[in-house]
């Protein structure tokens, strides 16, 4: 599972996050140290998508803060917006 969830992260990472939290690889809501250790010591991710999926939650791309996810998607966050999220997962990164 950890390779599927591998495999999809390095297609698009927002699949490959969710795909992990449904097997309960991942917890949910998304823990930011969880998620920048699954970073840090996975080697077969793609350091593109690394750095897309964060950018993704910083909004550093465009500038302005990404649309919200889907309702649908068990991607919780609760009340943290998304350029929250990139900044913890930003200092987990760095403190690991």
């Amino acid at each position: 599972m950890l390779i599927t969830g591998t495999e999809q992260f390095n297609q698009k990472p927002k699949k490959g996050i969710q795909f992990l939290q449904e097997k309960g690889l991942l917890t949910i809501p998304m823990d930011n140290t969880e998620v920048a250790q699954w970073l840090r010591e996975n080697p077969r991710l793609d350091k593109k998508m690394i750095g897309e999926f964060h950018l993704q939650f910083s909004g550093s791309a465009t500038g302005r803060s990404p649309p919200p996810l889907p309702g649908s998607l068990p991607f919780a966050w609760g009340s943290t917006s998304h350029p929250e999220v990139a900044g913890g997962i930003h200092r987990a990164l760095d403190e690991l």
